[in-house]
C-alpha cells in the first residue's frame, strides 16, 4: 500500500511535531527538578562565604589577642600599663601629677576633666602644700539617719 505522499509528508510532521513536544517537556522537567538542588548548592556557597569571612575576622581577632598575651607576659609592658592607665610607680619612684592652669583646656587630657581626689594630689611623703590624706575634711552626703545606718557595723 502506497500511501500518497502528502500524507507521508503530514504525518511525518505530526511525528517531528510530537518528537519536539516531548523533548520540550522533558527539558523542562529535568530543569525543573535539577533548578531546587541548583538553588540549595547556590544558597550553601553564599553561607560558605560567609563564614569563611567571619573565621577571617575571628582568627585575626585571635592573633591580635595572642599578641597582647604575648606583651603581657613581659614585666615592662606590665609597669607601662600601670604607669599610663592606673599611676602607679616602682617603690622608690614618686610620682608627680602635673594640673593645667585654672581655665585653660588647651592640651588637657580627655581623663582629666573627671575631678582627681584630693588623696591623689600631692607627693607620697606628705610634705608639700597639700595636707595629707587624714587631714582632709569631706562634707558629710545624705541625711542624718542615712550617715547613721550606714557607720552600723552589722549594715556592713
Amino acid at each position: 500500500m502506497d500511501f500518497p505522499k502528502a500524507a507521508v509528508a503530514s504525518m511525518l510532521a505530526i511525528h517531528r511535531a510530537r518528537q519536539i513536544l516531548l523533548l520540550s517537556v522533558t527539558a523542562v522537567v529535568v530543569l525543573v527538578l535539577m533548578e531546587f538542588p541548583l538553588h540549595q548548592l547556590m544558597a550553601q556557597r553564599a553561607q560558605i562565604g560567609a563564614t569563611a569571612a567571619a573565621l577571617a575576622a575571628v582568627e585575626q581577632h585571635n592573633s591580635a589577642l595572642s599578641g597582647d598575651i604575648t606583651a603581657l607576659a613581659k614585666s615592662s609592658v606590665i609597669a607601662s600599663i600601670a604607669h599610663q592607665d592606673y599611676g602607679l610607680v616602682a617603690p622608690g619612684q614618686r610620682s608627680y601629677v602635673i594640673l593645667p592652669a585654672a581655665g585653660s583646656t588647651i592640651g588637657a587630657d580627655p581623663l582629666s576633666a573627671a575631678s582627681i581626689p584630693v588623696t591623689d594630689i600631692g607627693s607620697s611623703t606628705g610634705s608639700g602644700n597639700v595636707p595629707p590624706a587624714a587631714a582632709v575634711h569631706q562634707a558629710p552626703v545624705g541625711s542624718l539617719w542615712s550617715r547613721m545606718v550606714a557607720h552600723l557595723e552589722f549594715w556592713h
